[in-house]
């Protein structure tokens, strides 16, 4: 009877410990999918003057090609509404690929009465706050376009367009920040009109 028990005991301990072995793999599978899915939800943030912005209602990711070029157009905003209202902070940012990966222009909008002087000044659309330089530790990883992905991390230094052109003043005398702008797997579509 004795042997009989301690048979019993060892099969009950075993068949806990498999139970037990196969929840923690549950666990692990569970939590590495959700982690996986995490890493690949595409995400956009923007970090201008200590001020990080997350949330955008309005997000278009273009792109169009030309013989060996790939043009690329980030464009977010807040909110855009259909009468035209822009709910600030507003971007605009164009990474251009022939040879090597570039910066061609960006332009960033946090004060609406700047940016209206210069849409009146310029006739069109603009941030009050234009690309100046590329800062190191900026990267492009996950170039895919078969998918469309597109992930980024760019630090750059803006200047004030409002100094800059209303102001009249030069350019070494306008006011430069930094700007970081962190794209994670973004879908980006084929282009066919623009907002």
């Amino acid at each position: 009877m004795k042997k009989t028990l301690k048979i019993f005991g060892l099969a009950l301990l075993a068949t806990s410990l498999m139970f037990t072995a196969c929840k923690k793999d549950d666990e692990e599978e569970n939590n590495n999918e959700e982690q996986q899915q995490e890493e690949t939800t595409p995400t956009l943030s923007i970090t201008f003057d200590g001020t990080t912005t997350t949330e955008f209602n309005y997000l278009k990711a273009l792109y169009s090609t030309d013989v060996d070029t790939l043009y690329t157009r980030t464009r977010a905003a807040a909110n855009w509404a259909d009468d035209g209202n822009v709910t600030l902070p507003y971007l605009d940012a164009f990474v251009v690929r022939d040879t090597m990966w570039k910066v061609t222009n960006v332009e960033f909008g946090n004060n609406g009465n700047e940016m209206n002087e210069l849409t009146d000044y310029f006739e069109e659309f603009t941030g009050n706050w234009w690309f100046y330089r590329l800062q190191n530790g900026s990267t492009i990883d996950d170039a895919d376009f078969s998918n469309g992905n597109l992930s980024y991390n760019f630090n750059l230094s803006v200047i004030s367009a409002y100094e800059r052109y209303i102001e009249d003043k030069d350019k070494e005398d306008c006011t430069v920040k930094d700007l970081n702008i962190k794209a994670t797997k973004l879908k980006f579509v084929r282009a066919t009109a623009s907002k």
